[in-house]
């Protein structure tokens, strides 16, 4: 123990003391080697994300290298896929006959498999059942089939649990790990219920986020684009029910395919965010099945918000010999109409037989975002397009849903076909 006294003996500390330890030489050795990149690389405004990037060997600021950096964080939602008809058209539904992680046959002979869902940067897709219009000379086999495919992308879930999930919410889109594939179920065409509003609300709880309500060819609810005959007048009485019953169950009403006279009447009643699954523009190429101006307009000024989203692999609605850059020209017109918080992208990917050159399967969508960054988009414009354009609007159509069930009953309508249920009703 020291005591007071001999503290008073100890000498004061030297002035001269050295300048440099050899713990401050190394410390300062090292802080210099780390300066290097930075001083290489201009001193940017941002230092810590550049740094990181220069460390790397230097951020890719190529239209491609912005595209990617979008998309790594905001995956492409895609709201239309055929896969499941893709399979049952080229497989039968048998799924010993291939494998979508090792592609057999090789290559793959449709345009989605896993090795190109992540080289394309998908990180979301609806995986969209349809069946064919019913035939009169024959038995309506509409429910069935559409079963079987809603069964089909259940069991790719269980046979590649790795690689997707089926996701049944707005929340579980934004939310889920982008290891896997976030998987919906839609159905493109209304003829696949049957004639009955109970099969729409199974479905519904399923899961299906949207329902088209007519494919190519009129059904008891509504009015087609292509081959329909007009039978409705647009939506029929039972038609704005089923309307009423999507809302109600949180699915959005799709309106495409449909003619513009059924388009312009679902918006009058739709009390949920306008919604088109796969479309392009009419301006730029004149096709049915694309949207005219002036119901762009009305996606635009539309209180309940909405979202177009732009059919980029179909070949048959862009013109003849259409490339990458025509399908850039059909987002870029419904953007500078509705404006660029209403598009998004709805590829129709193994439902055409025919894709723009630049754009053959979904590995090609970095390539698509880049056309696009050239074009002088943000990448925060590039991100809403990719998917959070997309997840808004079903998040506010799912908010509606929430309150039309405290407010309002189910709908007990049925068609005048079902004579099965209206002699029953005394009608």
């Amino acid at each position: 123990m020291t005591s007071k006294s001999e503290f008073a003996q100890l000498p004061n500390p030297s002035p001269k003391a050295p300048i440099f330890s050899w713990g401050k030489l190394i410390k300062l050795a090292l802080a210099s080697l780390l300066l290097i990149p930075l001083i290489h690389c201009q001193f940017p405004r941002e230092i810590a994300s550049h740094f990181r990037d220069c460390v790397r060997g230097g951020k890719d600021t190529t239209p491609l290298g912005a595209a990617i950096d979008v998309l790594t964080k905001f995956p492409v939602l895609d709201s239309h896929l055929d896969l499941p008809i893709a399979l049952r058209e080229e497989f039968g539904l048998d799924f010993a006959a291939f494998n979508l992680t090792t592609p057999t046959p090789s290559p793959f002979p449709m345009h989605i498999d896993f090795q190109r869902t992540r080289k394309g940067h998908l990180g979301s897709a609806s995986f969209s059942s349809f069946v064919e219009c019913p035939s009169p000379d024959s038995a309506d086999t509409s429910v069935r089939d559409t079963l079987e495919q809603l069964d089909t992308v259940f069991l790719l879930e269980e046979e590649y649990p790795d690689y997707i999930k089926i996701v049944r919410s707005a929340h579980e889109l934004d939310t889920l790990s982008h290891r896997k594939l976030a998987v919906m179920l839609s159905l493109e065409g209304a003829h696949q219920l049957g004639d009955s509003l109970s099969a729409l609300r199974l479905y519904a709880r399923l899961g299906i986020k949207y329902l088209t309500l007519a494919h190519n060819c009129d059904n008891v609810f509504a009015d087609a684009a292509v081959e329909g005959q007009r039978s409705n007048g647009g939506l029929s009485d039972v038609g704005r029910e089923l309307v009423g019953e999507l809302n109600r169950y949180g699915v959005l009403v799709d309106i495409s395919h449909v003619s513009d006279e059924t388009a312009h009447q679902a918006i009058d009643i739709n009390k949920g965010p306008l919604f088109w699954s796969h479309s392009g523009a009419r301006a730029i190429y004149d096709h049915p099945r694309n949207v005219p101006d002036d119901l762009l307009v009305r996606l635009r000024d539309n209180p309940n918000d909405g979202v177009l989203q732009v059919v980029v692999a179909a070949a048959d609605f862009m013109g003849d010999s259409p490339s990458l850059r025509d399908a850039a020209d059909h987002i870029e017109h419904i953007a500078s109409v509705a404006g660029k918080a209403h598009v998004g992208i709805g590829s129709d990917f193994d439902g055409v037989p025919t894709t723009p050159e630049g754009l053959e399967d979904i590995s090609t969508y970095p390539a698509l975002f880049a056309e696009l960054y050239k074009r002088g988009w943000t990448k925060a414009e590039l991100a809403g397009l990719a998917r959070k354009n997309f997840i808004r609007v079903l998040k506010k159509a799912e908010s509606v849903s929430r309150s039309l069930k405290r407010t309002s009953a189910p709908s007990m309508a049925v068609p005048p076909t079902r004579h099965d249920l209206l002699n029953n009703r005394g009608q």
